[in-house]
């Protein structure tokens, strides 16, 4: 088989109950990667009946873990279902055709289901799906389109035959800006010295198991706060991001991918702050650095919020 042969659907359980059925979204991905594990562990029973002695004893069963990793486009019209499922229910805005969706950190979680087809009659089916974690790591210097990378804890995943029942949305045409489109706003201000920049937002979770005799968790849920950090990668002209960082003066960060005024991905970070950082000279050529960050909540504003401009009225699963 190819990798080219596979593709991915989504759709929001009711909870964390498999479905039987379930409508879904498909989705283009760069690349999926992970599942349920579950390894071995070393079991040193001691006894007779044994062929030798020195010889390793069969193994004990392990605990399963089940995490995927899927890097999507950044694209206009299909990153708000990742948003969806990895955020919750969107606030929306606008009129036809131009409608703001914006989703926040901190929302209650959805639970989702991702089924992947590898080939004709061999697809992976995950269920309890919940975000872990999202990446977004863009610069004006690179070639292409820019992609958005999420992990998510799941409670289970089977092997199957077939397509589960439901209908299956086709996927909405690629509307993907260039990367060198990238528009990185500290303070307000674009650009300048800043080239680029990630960010990753990480939630603490955990798969809940009860002792009832299966063995298999049944729920997923927040175990911890939140972070949210990244870094700006700048070329030095002057102080005034050292300045910052050594004053550990809070400011706002957003990054943004537009192909218009009104279409494209928006990231905003109300408040950040970045770290002291030193600047290194390696040598005669031009200095570029890198300066971490890290940023929080306030009562009036999430650690982040995710923002798609689009013609679409809504991006709500069914």
């Amino acid at each position: 088989m190819q990798g080219l042969e596979s593709t991915v659907s989504i759709g929001k359980q009711s909870g964390a109950t498999d479905p039987t059925t379930l409508d879904r979204q498909s989705l283009n991905i760069y690349g999926i990667t992970g599942g349920q594990t579950e390894s071995d562990e070393d079991d040193d029973i001691l006894g007779g009946g044994l062929e030798n002695a020195s010889d390793p004893t069969a193994p004990a069963p392990g605990l399963d873990e089940h995490r995927i990793q899927v890097r999507a486009p950044a694209c206009i019209a299909q990153l708000p279902w990742w948003f969806a499922a990895f955020f919750g229910t969107e606030a929306a805005t606008g009129a036809p055709s131009d409608y703001t969706h914006t989703w926040k950190s901190g929302q209650a979680l959805p639970y989702i289901f991702l089924e992947h087809k590898l080939k004709t009659g061999r697809y992976r089916r995950h269920f309890g799906l919940v975000g872990e974690s999202l990446e977004v790591d863009w610069d004006a210097e690179r070639s292409g389109f820019a992609m958005v990378t999420m992990s998510f804890i799941g409670l289970k995943e089977t092997t199957a035959t077939a397509a589960l029942a439901g209908t299956v949305t086709p996927a909405p045409t690629l509307d993907r800006p260039a990367q060198k489109l990238v528009n990185m706003i500290y303070n307000s201000v674009g650009g300048g010295d800043i080239m680029g920049g990630r960010l990753q937002f990480n939630r603490t979770l955990k798969r809940i198991r009860a002792a009832d005799g299966t063995g298999a968790p049944y729920r997923i849920e927040i175990d911890g706060n939140s972070r949210l950090e990244g870094s700006l990668r700048l070329r030095y002209d002057d102080d005034d991001f050292v300045d910052d960082g050594i004053a550990k003066t809070a400011r706002d960060f957003s990054i943004e991918l537009m192909r218009t005024a009104a279409r494209g991905i928006q990231l905003e970070v109300a408040n950040m702050r970045l770290s002291r950082t030193p600047i290194d000279i390696d040598g005669p050529d031009g200095v570029e650095y890198e300066m971490a960050f890290k940023a929080w909540q306030t009562s009036t504003d999430p650690a982040l919020r995710a923002i798609a401009l689009n013609g679409a009225a809504t991006v709500a699963f069914t």
